[in-house]
């Protein structure tokens, strides 16, 4: 027996209108001509000053404009804007598993010099950003303040291990390696001619203030590679690491 239907559209849904439609992919700012962002302007602008040389009278290059990049500090705050720190902190987790799992005892000292120059080529990478800012700016007292409260002690500890490492009977630095293995997400050099331009003893004294505690034998171990691994294990060493 029919019945009135009083259930009128029962399937009511808002639906999408043509200005919904349109794919965001298809949109001009979805692909605009240069997506670079200011800091990326600016760094580029960096590089390219090391491109424009001067030339003395013999035709021989004299400079170029990288000084006049360095004086402004829009320049120093793009690059430590663009620092990419997660890429860092992957490579060292890649050199300890490449230290801990390496075939050969050259191996393993090759990643194990890769490690502590990595860590110092990007202490004087700081150090020359700090420098590279005029003393009255604000970040510039930030970041010496955080040196000495987080980096100081840190760096003391790697430093006192490296010279331990470089000397007899240790001999655990390959002083021929700036790094092996994958490239570094950094330019790494050899710490041994990061040596040749000092820190700056303000941000850097060593011995530092509040030197940190260090067992009275550094190194452990009777082969270079129980000595390598020890070493890389000990808390001390990781602490060092980590604090970075």
């Amino acid at each position: 027996m029919s019945t009135n239907c009083t259930n009128t559209n029962p399937l009511q849904r808002s639906g999408t209108s043509q200005v919904d439609r349109v794919l965001q992919a298809l949109l001009p700012a979805s692909a605009p001509v240069d997506g670079r962002q200011y800091d990326d302007l600016v760094l580029f602008a960096r590089k390219y000053a090391s491109f424009l040389n001067y030339y003395d009278r013999t035709l021989h290059k004299d400079g170029d404009w990288t000084p006049f990049m360095k004086m402004d500090i829009s320049v120093t705050l793009a690059a430590i804007a663009k620092e990419r720190a997660k890429d860092y902190f992957t490579y060292i987790t890649y050199l300890y598993a490449q230290v801990q799992g390496a075939a050969t005892t050259v191996d393993r000292q090759g990643y194990y010099t890769t490690l502590l120059n990595f860590l110092f080529s990007l202490i004087y990478h700081l150090n020359e950003t700090v420098s590279a800012l005029p003393e009255d700016f604000d970040y510039t007292a930030w970041l010496h303040i955080s040196i000495a409260s987080r980096l100081l002690n840190p760096y003391a500890t790697l430093k006192a291990y490296y010279d331990v490492s470089n000397i007899a009977p240790n001999q655990l630095i390959d002083s021929n390696v700036s790094f092996v293995g994958e490239q570094p997400p950094f330019p790494v050099t050899r710490y041994a001619d990061l040596q040749m331009n000092p820190l700056s003893k303000l941000d850097w004294p060593i011995p530092p203030p509040n030197p940190p505690v260090l067992p009275a034998t550094l190194i452990e171990g009777t082969t270079t590679d129980e000595k390598i691994l020890r070493t890389i294990n000990h808390g001390i060493f990781r602490g060092a690491v980590e604090n970075f």
